[in-house]
């Protein structure tokens, strides 16, 4: 499938809209799928097979870039249109039953030893002190000191978080 015919696709799928499950049919020619692919990857060279997911990733991960800028372009367009507030969240009805919010944020830094300076006699400060995990001194106790983590281990809690998969163009063997 070319990167045109996806794209189609994509967009026909997305204006058709959530498509109703057919539990029966649906469910077979997925599991049929899938054994089918066991056997290709135990039978065939796996390399062609990454290969070609390899290929259908970067193309869905371009799809998925130029959907994400043409959503940026049409809430700059859109935000032309109503401007939001400084801070804080406004709403535009629109005629069609739905309606446009936008939240307007600033964000603050400060220099902390000049604030702190400039407050230390005050009896609110706008500083406020944030303890938290040490998650690389945590990995290491946990690789490296199996008897300090037996104590610790009570007080973490550990999952493990979304695998990341990159595909990058390499010109080397690896």
């Amino acid at each position: 499938m070319t990167l045109a015919e996806i794209i189609i696709k994509a967009i026909l799928d997305a204006e058709r809209g959530p498509q109703p499950l057919e539990l029966g049919a649906d469910l077979r020619r997925r599991l049929e799928n899938r054994a089918n692919m066991r056997t290709a990857m135990t039978k065939s060279n796996i390399d062609t097979i990454l290969d070609q997911l390899a290929e259908e990733w970067l193309v869905a991960k371009e799809a998925e870039r130029e959907a994400n800028l043409e959503r940026i372009n049409i809430e700059e367009r859109i935000l032309e249109l109503v401007p939001p507030k400084e801070e804080g969240v406004s709403y535009r009805k629109l005629g069609n039953s739905y309606r446009i919010k936008s939240t307007g944020k600033l964000s603050y830094k400060a220099d902390l030893d000049k604030l702190t300076t400039l407050v230390k006699d005050w009896e609110i400060k706008p500083i406020k002190v944030e303890i938290k995990a040490d998650e690389a001194m945590l990995k290491h106790i946990r690789a490296n000191c199996p008897d300090l983590w037996r104590v610790i281990a009570i007080a973490i809690t550990t999952k493990p978080s979304k695998t990341a998969v990159t595909i990058e163009e390499t010109t080397d063997d690896l």
